[in-house]
């Protein structure tokens, strides 16, 4: 028999001690459920919200892929695929389209929303969650949704925990793999305040003890380290208590955040691929889903010119989060313009006399090298209001109109 010297007891209470520290390690990184994850989420307005939504948007793909791709042979060479598999792949889109255009669709009362009269959101609300509760019952929503409420940060805290009251009021029954999602969050105790609301909501609506769940948006630098310097990730995922499903990353406003400029503001600048980083860190083997950041191309083709045209002027002179089509001047209700958080909006907030020198400098900046002078100078002068114009005096109808489709 082999000799030992730690004595059995001593053994025993070393291995018990162990098993404690490695069951609460498996608790807390469960690993992969091996439940389907969505390989996208599609944000759109509230308040144009509908039953069929998403069956619309598979209807447009189908209808743009159509024009521009009719066929394997243009489709593969559109992304750039091996030929081989050219009309295996360019069937299975088809289908896809047809079938399941958008797998996750986020209601949003943010962003894409924006700041309302009480009233209205209200209103919006009820109206969002009946439609909801329509295509659940039609079978017409997508396999992931659920709304994005406004931050609790500041005074919106009030409002966005009514909207969410609201909303679940009228909903009912919750439709498959319902989540709530909380954006720009500063701070724990934003997560716990709303897993106390889905407590108290949860037996007043007749739903099911912990179904209600969450999902974080990572979007401004103190989510990364709190004011001790310490990752808030692990502490989000606590004061979740056991209800946060994913965790998506704000590409635009956490650079703006590290006051990148709108130029540069992407997906793959190095201060996304920190946070992102720090993200994976954090939650890897917690059985949370991670969204790696928002993309604002859109199915909306370059209009052809025999020159450099306006309407790509407009298009890459606005921020990245913007998108602009047609080539007309463009007109931004004042409202609007109080919304777009960037510097490429400001001349129109000022008095028109410098409009166009200053567009020119902004153009030159954001265009670079990547266009002739005289394309950069046409852009600017394009662009400039009419001399007559001034922030106090000008009617929104003075410009001529300009097809916008936004973020903000």
């Amino acid at each position: 028999m082999a000799h030992t010297t730690l004595e059995e007891q001593s053994l025993r209470d070393l291995t018990a001690r162990l098993r404690v520290a490695n069951e609460a390690v498996a608790r807390h990184y469960p690993g992969e459920a091996g439940t389907r994850q969505p390989v996208h989420t599609v944000y759109g307005g509230a308040h144009i919200f509908k039953s069929d939504t998403t069956r619309k948007l598979g209807e447009l793909a189908l209808k743009s892929l159509a024009q521009y791709a009719p066929g394997a042979t243009a489709f593969a060479e559109a992304i750039g695929i091996d030929p081989g598999l050219a009309e295996t792949v360019f069937a299975r889109v088809q289908e896809k389209l047809r079938r399941e255009a958008v797998e996750d669709f986020r209601i949003d009362f943010e962003d894409g929303y924006g700041i309302r009269a009480d009233a209205e959101e209200d209103g919006h609300a009820a109206q969002a969650a009946q439609q909801c509760a329509k295509g659940r019952d039609q079978g017409t929503l997508s396999p992931f949704i659920g709304i994005r409420i406004k931050s609790f940060a500041g005074e919106l805290a009030g409002r966005s925990l009514r909207t969410l009251d609201i909303f679940l009021s009228a909903l009912g029954k919750l439709p498959q793999n319902f989540v709530v999602t909380l954006p720009k969050i500063t701070s724990p105790e934003q997560v716990s305040a709303l897993i106390d609301a889905f407590e108290q909501l949860e037996p007043k609506l007749g739903l099911v003890r912990g179904s209600l769940k969450m999902e974080p948006m990572i979007e401004v630098t103190q989510a990364i380290l709190d004011p001790d310097g310490v990752s808030m990730l692990p502490q989000l995922l606590k004061a979740a208590r056991g209800r946060m499903v994913a965790a998506h990353f704000g590409t635009y406003d956490y650079t703006a955040s590290c006051n990148i400029t709108a130029a540069y503001q992407s997906m793959r600048h190095p201060a996304c691929d920190f946070a992102k980083q720090m993200m994976m860190v954090a939650y890897a083997g917690t059985g949370i889903f991670l969204s790696d950041g928002a993309t604002t191309t859109m199915p909306v083709p370059v209009r052809r010119s025999s020159s450099f045209s306006a309407s790509a002027c407009i298009t890459l002179a606005m921020p990245t989060s913007t998108i602009l089509t047609h080539s007309s001047p463009p007109f931004l209700p004042r409202r609007m313009l109080a919304g777009l958080r960037s510097r490429w909006t400001m001349p129109w907030l000022c008095a028109s006399e410098r409009a166009s020198s200053t567009w020119e400098v902004i153009c030159r900046e954001r265009f670079r090298s990547s266009f002739p002078p005289q394309a950069v100078s046409s852009c600017a002068s394009v662009l400039s209001p009419p001399n007559s114009i001034t922030r106090k005096s000008s009617p929104e109808g003075s410009w001529p109109k300009l097809k916008i489709f936004t973020r903000w």
